[in-house]
């Protein structure tokens, strides 16, 4: 297996695993950072209490300096002393003019956890009661924070990793489509010397080398088409009746025998801007999709009516059905029920008409055994 192979199939879920791997690192690293600071806070607490005691109980002035130096030292955690009954003794770095606030943050305390007990040499007891400093508690969500940044950006890196993915895709199919445009060229321009010559020399008659000459103009749409991929299509104001009717009747005779194909418009006057030969190709797709749901016996009916500006066109069939889970799924590249085939169509037809028409395509009715309609809906253009 070659580096390049190995990246590819490995190196997406590689790269998960170190970044999941990093983000615990650094999440235990932040919470024992935390753990330890904590623990600090507590042991000046601890020499914080040790010097109160001292101070209350006495002694000479040398003997006075050190308890003083570290209540005065403590500057950035909020302590109460207390004594046995609850009655307030000091208040340290609680800082509010307002009286009921700071009764409020006192009572907050007094409530808490983070207690020292204190016996004094008399017998009696006070409490420190101390609240965690500010840069504790802004180190205690960090890790939380820490997560999310990190959450964030795998999100992204995922999604970029796809849209990779999905660009390498289309860059791939946009070559390969080119590349079929340019070899189909060659055969095309040969086929269309031989419909002349047929029709020149009455080799066959003028209907077998009309159909002939239909089929090899289709070769040259379908090369155009495939030329085209990955630009975008020019559109102009097309009258869909006339698309419709020419598609069904392209179709008619180019499916079984056994399979009614009907085409039908209800009134005049429906124009929207499309790229007909895309809009062509999606109908024959549609159509020819519907002939392997009848299984070669059946009826397809193409149908085209304006309903509140939007242009409806449905194409239903008589054929095996769809059952209502898949209804999404059958868009879905790689879908299909054929033994051969990519399954291509239907994800292409959707994005023809929905990313290049700006219109929608769906399953709108369909049950096992009953048959199928597809719809494809389109703007209107008024006059």
């Amino acid at each position: 297996m070659t580096l390049s192979v190995w990246i590819r199939r490995w190196g997406k879920i590689l790269f998960f695993v170190i970044a999941a791997g990093l983000t615990v690192s650094f999440i235990v690293y932040s919470y024992r950072l935390t753990r330890d600071l904590a623990e600090q806070e507590h042991q000046r607490m601890e020499l914080w209490a040790a010097a109160t005691r001292e101070l209350i109980d006495g002694g000479n002035d040398d003997g006075l300096k050190f308890p003083l130096t570290v209540i005065e030292e403590n500057r950035n955690i909020p302590v109460v002393l207390a004594d046995e009954d609850g009655n307030v003794l000091l208040i340290r770095n609680i800082d509010s003019e307002d009286e009921k606030k700071l009764a409020k943050k006192t009572r907050k305390l007094l409530n808490g956890s983070n207690r020292i007990e204190i016996e004094l040499d008399n017998g009696e007891k006070q409490y420190i009661y101390y609240q965690d400093s500010d840069l504790l508690r802004r180190l205690s969500v960090y890790p939380w924070i820490e997560l999310a940044i990190i959450i964030v950006f795998l999100s992204l890196s995922y999604l970029g990793l796809i849209e990779s993915r999905k660009a390498e895709q289309n860059r791939l199919w946009v070559g390969l489509s080119k590349e079929t445009a340019h070899q189909l060229g060659t055969p095309i321009s040969s086929l269309m010397g031989w419909v002349e010559y047929l029709k020149n020399n009455d080799c066959l008659s003028s209907e077998a080398t009309g159909e002939i000459q239909r089929d090899v103009e289709r070769l040259a749409d379908v090369s155009s088409r495939f030329s085209k991929i990955g630009s975008r299509p020019e559109m102009s104001v097309t009258d869909l009746n006339d698309v419709v009717l020419r598609t069904v009747d392209y179709m008619k005779s180019r499916v079984p025998k056994t399979i009614e194909l009907t085409g039908r418009v209800e009134g005049e006057g429906h124009d929207a801007e499309i790229s007909e030969p895309l809009i062509q190709w999606v109908l024959e797709n549609l159509i020819k999709n519907a002939v392997d749901a009848t299984e070669g016996r059946g009826a397809i009916d193409v149908s085209l009516k304006s309903v509140n500006g939007r242009l409806m066109i449905d194409i239903s069939d008589n054929g095996k059905g769809i059952p209502k889970n898949r209804w999404k799924r059958v868009f879905a590249p790689g879908y299909s029920t054929k033994k051969r085939g990519w399954g291509v169509g239907l994800t292409l037809a959707r994005r023809i008409v929905e990313e290049y028409h700006g219109g929608k395509i769906s399953v709108v009715s369909s049950s096992p055994g009953k048959g199928t309609t597809f719809e494809i809906e389109l703007k209107q253009m008024t006059k």
